[in-house]
Order: structure tokens, then sequence, then C-alpha cells
């Protein structure tokens, strides 16, 4: 090949190499939007936001080990240009069993089998392509070690890919919520989604063709490693892969259950995990290596010290060093990682073997840890394991003696927390740990979920005394204000209540009535009802009725006008459920209320600002708003500060409500909306109301 040739050569090379770099960013991003979108798609149409996004968990990772397994075996088995024929014939068929029109394709729901279905569901939606990019993202950097002696590349050029396709799920990260969501509803995001497919494939196809066309030279050049595909060194990078992947589920549930349920920040923590990859396979990320070891005792000196004690303020600086401690072990743990990788020849098995490692990680904290664990023990068990990884330490630290160590603090740690946090009973289902306090002061007992309060009720043998309704629910409060504005109007006959909590509401019951309380998390119906802990649905004079199931999803099949007054109390921690806040959802509500009925919203929130989000839905479907902000309370536990928003289509029982305030302390006033266009099941997004409550 004469010199002219071989610059040509070089200069296609580049070009190659650039649009590898783009086809891995897409591709990467593509997944990450794919699986946001259909998620949200889901939602309405399942209900019960942590159920659906578990299944749908468990459905993407499953389907990212399947796509890269379908990449290992076509890579090593395959020459190049059946690779890409094999590859373009998949996306050809993935693209032509994909829905063009994700709305009408997407009236799922109502099997009792939800799981099932939203198996289903994601399979015939987004299967098929989901698994045609999870096997284009390995074949990316294999098709990369094709070439690359004539231009002189790193060896690790194809590893360096890594870093494009973590710049590209974070980008992702970062616009969904904070653009994507809020310009674009579901079915315009859909076609994002076939236009972003077709434009990672062809991007990728294009790179194989060219892998296919221009082979190297020479065989790429050995890696600064020993390292062969044999079981054992799969095994032990799908353990290295697995330990961050859970430690970064144990972190962010830890962080925004039991110390600031801040909607949104789970974002955080994911920034920090694919920043780590990012860094560690950049070119110059292993300057960092002689650090590893003290960067990795430090994360867990500090991960430990911080479970250990119980801390939780202040919540800015706990937040941070929870975030340091697993953003520095990230960064020695995949830095390990990086270090064993195998020759090129052996690329599409490390990334299989990563794939199944996130995967485990993964589900273990998912699904497993809620049927193992009655406390959220996958936290402390992902530092565990990190310190099993923790060589390089002094000999008087390595692991097992620093497990053991750190098993034995976590143990006595946990026990003498659960003796100063009054915990009486704990149970856990996949919708979190509920926990049962006792308090002196009263004396009480209280229902939480992580740092979130539930109900109260007062100890007492005396029926009335304990019958009393606190927290958020006083008859001092705005509901109180709600059932003595129905009482003047002749009361209401049969109220509806979507959130049970401890059944604190089932106390304003009274002979004659009766109460349906939608809740769908069984865990809190068995305490509500069953345990003994709490009393107010066996002491209500009503007629009471508890359906475990999703709030949306029940109310539809209870028949129309059936209802004087429906309360929403489904707001008050970080997993927001918003389909409960759509033009849809409350068309359905208007049609199962009495012409003279009304909705209650419990909207008391310390990151979200729901009561704009209400007003324009109020104004969009004719209805008329009050807002309470009943915020200067005394330092008084039987009473907590709370926000409600009342809607209603009678002038005559709303303006009841208005005029029969329960304190002096707070007054009802218009609602005012000032979001731009009304929440629906095509378009909401979460981010609009922490804009709103920033104003």
């Amino acid at each position: 090949m004469d010199g002219a040739a071989i610059g040509k050569a070089v200069s296609r090379d580049r070009v190659f190499a650039t649009l590898a770099v783009a086809a891995a960013a897409l591709a990467s991003a593509w997944l990450f939007l794919a699986e946001l979108v259909t998620a949200k798609l889901l939602l309405p149409r399942f209900g019960g936001a942590p159920s659906v996004w578990i299944v749908c968990l468990a459905f993407f990772q499953s389907a990212l080990v399947a796509g890269a397994l379908h990449a290992d075996l076509v890579a090593r088995r395959l020459p190049p240009a059946a690779q890409v024929l094999v590859q373009a014939t998949v996306v050809t068929v993935a693209l032509s069993v994909t829905p063009i029109s994700v709305l009408a394709s997407a009236e799922f729901g109502g099997s009792a089998n939800a799981g099932a279905q939203v198996v289903a569901s994601l399979a015939t939606l987004i299967g098929a392509s989901f698994f045609a990019m999870a096997g284009v993202g390995p074949l990316i950097p294999h098709w990369r070690t094709q070439w690359g002696t004539a231009t002189k590349a790193s060896p690790d050029a194809a590893y360096r890919l890594s870093v494009a396709a973590n710049s590209g799920s974070a980008a992702v990260l970062l616009a969904y919520p904070f653009l994507i969501e809020g310009l674009m509803g579901l079915a315009s995001q859909w076609h994002l989604l076939r236009c972003g497919f077709l434009a990672a494939a062809c991007c990728a196809l294009t790179c194989g063709w060219h892998a296919a066309r221009r082979r190297s030279t020479a065989e790429p050049a050995t890696q600064v490693t020993d390292a062969r595909c044999g079981v054992g060194e799969a095994a032990a990078w799908a353990f290295l892969a697995a330990i961050p992947a859970s430690w970064l589920a144990g972190v962010t549930t830890h962080l925004t259950v039991e110390i600031a349920p801040i909607p949104l920040f789970w974002i955080v923590p994911l920034a920090a995990y694919l920043s780590s990859f990012a860094i560690v396979f950049a070119p110059g990320g292993r300057r960092l290596k002689g650090w590893e070891p003290a960067m990795l005792l430090a994360a867990i000196v500090v991960a430990a010290t911080l479970l250990a004690g119980g801390f939780e303020h202040p919540a800015w600086l706990v937040l941070g060093l929870h975030l340091a401690a697993f953003f520095l072990a990230s960064l020695a743990l995949h830095g390990r990682l990086f270090d064993r990788r195998p020759p090129a020849s052996g690329l599409t098995a490390f990334y299989l073997s990563m794939a199944v490692g996130g995967a485990l990680g993964g589900l273990f904290n998912a699904l497993l840890a809620p049927l193992l664990f009655d406390a959220p023990h996958e936290y402390p068990l992902a530092v565990l394991a990190a310190a099993g990884w923790a060589t390089g330490l002094p000999r008087s630290l390595r692991a097992p003696r620093l497990q053991v160590g750190l098993a034995a603090v976590f143990a006595a740690a946990f026990v003498a927390q659960e003796r100063f946090d009054g915990v009486v009973h704990r149970t856990r289902s996949f919708f979190g740990v509920l926990r049962v306090c006792e308090d002196t002061n009263g004396p009480s007992r209280n229902l939480r979920h992580g740092g979130i309060i539930h109900g109260v009720q007062l100890v007492s043998d005396d029926r009335e005394r304990r019958s009393i309704p606190l927290a958020y629910y006083h008859p001092s409060g705005p509901l109180g204000s709600v059932f003595r504005g129905l009482d003047a109007r002749g009361g209401a006959k049969r109220v509806a209540v979507a959130g049970l909590g401890v059944g604190t509401i089932a106390a304003y019951g009274r002979a004659g009535q009766q109460f349906a309380f939608f809740e769908i998390d069984p865990g809190v119906v068995r305490i509500a009802r069953d345990s003994g802990w709490f009393t107010f649905l066996a002491d209500s004079a009503a007629e009471i009725h508890v359906v475990v199931d999703d709030a949306r999803a029940a109310i539809a099949r209870e028949p129309d006008a059936a209802y004087d007054l429906l309360v929403v109390d489904a707001f008050t921690g970080d997993a927001v459920p918003i389909h409960l806040l759509t033009r849809e959802a409350l068309a359905l509500y208007g049609a199962k209320l009495a012409p003279a009925g009304c909705i209650a919203f419990h909207i008391s929130n310390r990151y979200l600002e729901f009561a704009p989000i209400l007003a324009t839905l109020a104004r969009d479907g004719g209805w008329m708003a009050l807002l309470a902000r009943d915020d200067k309370v005394p330092a008084d536990y039987a009473r907590t500060g709370s926000r409600w928003v009342v809607l209603g289509r009678s002038f005559e029982v709303i303006k009841a409500i208005h005029d029969n305030p329960t304190s002096d302390l707070w007054r009802w006033e218009p609602a005012v909306g000032d979001a731009a266009r009304p929440w629906t099941d095509d378009r909401s997004a979460l981010a609009e109301a922490l804009t709103v409550g920033s104003r």
C-alpha cells in the first residue's frame, strides 16, 4: 500500500472512529430514554409507581443481559460481514414490530395479574427494539477493534467508547425530567424514540460495515493484563460490577426515603455512578490507581459510620457524605474492573459479564431484598461486599477481618437505633419499610415510611380520646373545615379516600355514613386494620371498606355519582403518583362524585408545590378551587401543619366550606394556577412542581 492509500485509509479510519463515538453515545442514550418513556407510559394504565417501576426494572435489566449475550455470541462465532448482516436483520425486525402510534397501542390494564401484563406490555411495545439496541451497544466497541493500527490508535480505543456511552446516558438523565418531559407529550416522546433508534442503529451498522470492509493489517495490541476469558474471571467481572450497582440502589433508597424525600434526587447518585465509569475508562483515568485503596477504605469507613450511627442531620452534610463515599467506592471498584479487562478478543464477554453483574446488583435490591429482609439491609451489605475487595489495604485491615468487624458494628447499631426510635413493629413490601413507633409524648403511636409520618394515634383506653384525628387531619385543620362545611349542607353520606395511612380519616365517620379507602400497599392495610396497633378503622362509627389496589384503578370501577367527598392523600413522600394529578384523573373523579360532591387534595410536601398544578387543572376542567395553607401551627405534636386544595362544581358547597374555617391560624383562599399547561396522561413533568415551589 503506497503512502497516498495509507493516508486515505487513515482519514477514513478517523472519520469512522468519530462515528463510533457518536454511535456509542446514541445507543446508550436511547436505552436510557426507552426505559423512562415506556415506564411513564404504563404508569397511569396500571397504577402504583413502585410496583410498575420494579417490574420495568427487572424487564429492562434482563433485556440488557439478553442483548449482551446475543452480541457476545455473534462476535465470537461470525466474521464481521456476517455480524453486520445479522444485526441489521435484528434491527429491521425490531423496527417493523414496534408500534408506530404508542397511544393507540397502550390500552392495557384491567387484569388481576398486573405484573404479567406489565411484562407483556413492555415486550409488545419496546421489547424487540430494546433487545436490538442492547446488542448494538457491545458490538460497537467490538467493531472498533477491527481498525486502528493505521491510525496508531490506542489499544484501549474500544474500551474508551464507554466514556461516550456513559455521557449519552448522563445527557438523557438530565434532559428528560427537566426538558423532554415538560416539552413533549408521550406521543411525541415515542416518535423521538423511533427516530433515535433509527439514528443509533444506522450509525452503529455503518461502523460495522467499515469494520468488515477495513480490517486492521495487524492484530490490535495486547492489553497489559493476563486476564483470560474463563468462567472464574467472568464471575469476578460480574461481582465487581454488581457491588456498585447494589450500592447505587441502596444509597438512593436511603437518601430519598430516610434522609430527605426529595423528588428527582435519584438523579444525583445515578449521575455519580455514570461519572465514575466515564472517569475510569477515559484516557488518563488510571492516574488514580495508586489512590484507589485509600479511596475505597475511606468510602467504607464513612458509609459504615453514617449507617451505624443513624445520622440524619444536618441533611445536606449527611447527603453529601453518603454521595462522596459512594462516588469514591465506585471509582475504586470500576477502576479495578477496568484493570481486569481482557484483550480485545474478549471485549464482548467482558461487557456481558458487566451486564450480568449490574442486573444482579439491581435486581437483588429491587426484588430479593424485600423478600429476604424486613429492613433495608441491602445498603450495609453492599458496603460489606466492597470491603471484601479491599485488597491493597494495610494487612491489619484486609477482609475478611474488615467485613466481620463491619458486620458486628452494623448489627449493634441497628438494634440500638431501633430502640432509640421507639420501633415496636416493622414490616416490608415492594413499597418500602413501614415502622410502627411509640412516643411518650401523649403517649402515642405513629406509622413511618422512612422520614415521613403517615399518621398518629393517641394510646388510650378511652375510645373517644383515641379517636381524635391528629397530625395533618386534626379537626382544627383544613380537613376538619371540609367536613364541617359539608355537614352544613347535609353531610357526606359516602366518602372515598385515596391513601389509607393509619386510617385517621375514618375518625370523621358517623353512623349511617360509608367510608371507602383505596390503598395500594397491603402492608399499610395490615397495620391499619389487622395488627391492633391502630384502631381508627375499628373505632369508626361509619361503615368502613378497604380496597387494596391503586386508587385510580379502583375508583374507575366504582359506580358513577357514588360519592359526596373524595379525599386524595398520596403526595407527602418523594414517589409522587403523578397519574392521580392529571386531566384524565380529575375527569374520572368528577364522574364518580355526586353533583354537589367535592374533592379534597392533601398536598403537604416539603419539596413540591402542587397548588398551582391543581388550580390549572381546575380551571381547565371547570372546577372551583380553594387553597388552605395551615403552616402556622403551634409546637404541638397533636397537630401537624398541612396544605389542602378543595375542588367542587357546586358554588353552595364551596361557599359552605369557605365559610366554616376551624381555626384562626389559617383561612381558605382561591387557588391560583400559573402552570403553563394542565398535566395530562400524555404530558406531565414533576420538575414543574419543583420550579413552582421555588418561586
